[in-house]
């Protein structure tokens, strides 16, 4: 075959006109070349063939072209560091693919507190708490739901600043006081929810008439507490303002100035409570007073402003409800508002304190019944009735059974229950094995559950037919003896002589042999043994005589 020869000062001239360009070089020299882009669906393989000809002739030439599918590629962009404040709402997309379009998980760590991600969308959303000021190194991943081994993850800064919360000023409580006496004011109840540095200022509001106080008379106004003395009768408004340094708040306290014979007594019902329904609640006036003990000595009177819906109580429902300390018990949940009356006989003052009631639920108990062991094919009847709960509370009991375990093989699912709602249940087992099955009781607000196990035994095989069965006799009876069965636990020995119309069972045991005393006839008689085990009744063996053996089984004719 002549070959073409190509001199080199033709080559390297194209080389380096065409340079890269592998298709153009080939053309030139009349090399075809094979080239494009394989699809990401193509076949697995071909069988390709290459056709050369000269115009005349022609020369194929076959191959075999295997495609190797190129593994997918999970690729996720990074959203940049991010800046949100405290209290923002936050949604942020991610954006991940794969090179199959496969369906991705996406996952993050390192979030600021109060933002997940969704799972399918890998949204970032949330709200940002108080309190999470401060950088926060995110991971974002997303990988192949199909293939988790292949995935991509991407790294960012979330700065979260922090959003500063108002303080809270607490001036103290209204007051009675006796004109001409010195009052102490008390902020100390002022707070701030981030904890900052506070600042306080008292300012006089307001005085009666002829008053001479200003804020030059209050004495530590700079302080949490401060003082002043009342000159005249009568109403003084004082301000408390406190800052953290960007943020204030003011509260108002109101003191009111009487000069004897008579001054308005205070009425102190004491703090807010927070206690179990049906434990007694102590009721505490002690901290009521009179600033000048005249005319009488207080008296108390405790009473009722609210009680939750479906409350039986009443304000006789109050003991000692006319002394300093009086009691109640709570009968429902909720909030119960009690007013306290205190009176020196010509003046009186009224005080308020709330008493929430709540109720410490004791959890119910799950009772799934005994474990159970059944054969393949029956029903099993599943019994939660023992459950119960101690306290009957807040609701009657829910029940929910569930299958938690099956065996290889089984497709039963908690959706295979019957019933599976109520104290009684049901399920069909489809396979031999043991079943796990769990029992959720519910209160309305807690719950617990208790599991038992159904073994489900295999249907077992009916024993064989009893075999080389012998009948002799002799002067003292006849003798029946078999080979022992495969699966028998039982052996029945029918008999059947000429006067009778059919075999009937003259035997039962748990040996391979029988006798019988004679009778009448029994040269004539036959016999044939059943097997028998827990599963059912074997075929019979085949018929003999002790006059003569005879293969025949049962229901064969015979001369």
């Amino acid at each position: 075959m002549k070959r073409n020869t190509i001199p080199i000062n033709e080559i390297e001239p194209l080389i380096e006109k065409h340079r890269g360009n592998i298709a153009a070089i080939a053309r030139h020299f009349g090399v075809s070349l094979i080239s494009g882009s394989i699809s990401t669906i193509a076949n697995p393989a071909y069988s390709s063939a290459v056709i050369v000809s000269d115009g005349s002739t022609q020369v194929q030439v076959g191959f075999s072209w295997t495609i190797t599918p190129a593994a997918p590629v999970v690729s996720i962009l990074s959203p940049g560091d991010q800046t949100s404040s405290e209290t923002d709402t936050v949604s942020l997309p991610i954006a991940a693919s794969s090179t199959d379009n496969g369906a991705l998980v996406h996952s993050a760590t390192g979030l600021p507190t109060g933002l997940t991600i969704d799972a399918t969308t890998g949204i970032i959303s949330g709200n940002l708490n108080y309190d999470t000021a401060g950088d926060y190194a995110v991971t974002v991943t997303a990988q192949l739901q199909s293939d988790n081994s292949i995935s991509a993850s991407t790294s960012f800064n979330w700065h979260v600043n922090d959003t500063n919360r108002s303080p809270v000023a607490n001036a103290g409580a209204d007051e009675s006081v006796i004109t001409g006496e010195v009052v102490n004011l008390d902020g100390s109840a002022s707070s701030d929810p981030d904890n900052q540095l506070l600042t306080f200022s008292w300012h006089v509001v307001s005085v009666p008439a002829g008053s001479s106080v200003t804020d030059a008379s209050l004495t530590g106004g700079a302080t949490p507490q401060a003082s002043f003395t009342t000159d005249v009768d009568g109403v003084y408004t004082i301000d408390l303002e406190v800052s953290d340094g960007s943020m204030t708040a003011i509260d108002t306290v109101v003191i009111t100035a009487t000069t004897p014979p008579n001054a308005q007594p205070n009425a102190n019902a004491g703090v807010d409570q927070e206690v179990e329904i049906n434990t007694t609640v102590v009721l505490d006036g002690s901290a009521s007073n009179d600033p000048d003990n005249y005319p009488q000595t207080l008296t108390y009177r405790w009473y009722f402003s609210a009680v939750p819906a479906g409350s039986a109580l009443v304000n006789a429902s109050i003991i000692n409800a006319n002394a300093e300390q009086a009691s109640f018990v709570p009968d429902v949940v909720g909030v119960y508002v009690l007013s306290l009356d205190v009176s020196d006989s010509l003046a009186q003052a009224t005080d308020q304190m709330q008493v929430t009631a709540t109720y410490l639920n004791v959890a119910p108990i799950a009772n799934a019944g005994t474990d159970q062991a059944i054969q393949l094919g029956a029903a099993v009847q599943v019994d939660g009735s023992g459950s119960s709960d101690p306290d009957q509370y807040p609701d009657p009991l829910s029940y929910t059974w569930s299958i938690t375990s099956v065996p290889a093989g089984s497709t039963i699912t908690s959706t295979s229950i019957s019933n599976a709602n109520i104290a009684n249940a049901s399920f069909i087992p489809d396979v031999a094995g043991v079943y796990l099955v769990r029992l959720d009781v519910s209160d309305g607000e807690a719950s617990t559950f208790d599991q038992m196990t159904v073994t489900v035994h295999p249907v077992g095989a009916v024993p064989e037919a009893p075999t080389r069965i012998k009948a002799k006799y002799s002067k003292y009876g006849i003798y029946l003896m078999w080979k022992p069965a495969t699966g028998a636990k039982t052996y029945y020995v029918y008999r059947k002589t000429e006067s009778d119309a059919d075999f009937k069972v003259i035997g039962k045991t748990s040996n391979t042999r029988h006798k019988e005393e004679w009778f009448y006839g029994a040269k004539e008689a036959e016999y044939f043994v059943i097997a028998e085990n827990q599963y059912g009744m074997s075929e019979p063996s085949i018929i003999v005589s002790p006059k003569r053996p005879s293969y025949r089984r049962k229901g064969d004719h015979h001369d």
